[in-house]
């Protein structure tokens, strides 16, 4: 941690000022969860599609998608227009 000048700082487990991005977060689950489970029993099943969701929208603080920032490219969707997209194979891309 000192080779990338990280200073580490300990906090106790549910302090919110330290915590906010993490307890901002999991608001922002909650409410994704919440609006799309009709029913209380079945929110486990909407997990993945409110994570892509959040992952592939863009942040207003770091003005990019997560998905990028984490995959260093857009995310292709069904939606998005065919003949906009290029394939290209995986001996290209090395």
């Amino acid at each position: 941690m000192k080779k990338f000048n990280i200073k580490h700082n300990f906090s106790t487990s549910y302090h919110l000022k330290i915590n906010r991005l993490v307890e901002r977060f999991n608001k922002t689950l909650y409410e994704s969860l919440a609006k799309l489970a009709k029913e209380r029993n079945n929110w486990d099943q909407y997990i993945i599609p409110s994570l892509f969701a959040y992952n592939t929208s863009k942040q207003n603080l770091i003005k990019f998608e997560l998905f990028y920032l984490t995959y260093r490219r857009k995310v292709i969707l069904p939606i998005d227009n065919e003949e906009n997209i290029t394939e290209t194979s995986i001996n290209e891309r090395i």
